[in-house]
C-alpha cells in the first residue's frame, strides 16, 4: 500500500508541503477519502480526531489556535493567573 496525504478544504495547498510529502514517498489523495496517513489542515475539528485511526497523523492538535495567536494566548494566560 502506498502512503498518502490529504489537504483539507479549510487550508491552502502549499507547494513546499506537497513537494516535501512527495519527496518522501507519499502521494496526494482525495479530500473525501479516509485512506490517508497525514492530513494537512488549518483548523483541526473534533470529527477529524474521532475518525482518525492510530496510524494517521494530523499537523495540528485541537484548539491549538488558543496558543498560536498572541491575543488568544494572552487572554488565556490572564485567565490562568486569576
Amino acid at each position: 500500500m502506498t502512503l498518502g496525504f490529504k489537504v483539507t478544504d479549510t487550508t491552502h495547498i502549499y507547494n513546499s508541503v506537497v513537494n516535501s510529502m512527495k519527496a518522501n514517498g507519499l502521494r496526494i489523495v482525495s479530500p473525501s477519502t479516509s485512506k490517508w496517513n497525514v492530513m494537512w489542515t488549518g483548523i483541526t475539528r473534533t470529527d477529524y480526531l474521532k475518525d482518525a485511526s492510530k496510524f494517521q497523523r494530523i499537523n495540528h492538535f485541537a484548539q491549538s489556535i488558543q496558543l498560536g495567536r498572541k491575543d488568544l494566548m494572552w487572554k488565556n494566560v490572564l485567565r490562568l493567573r486569576r
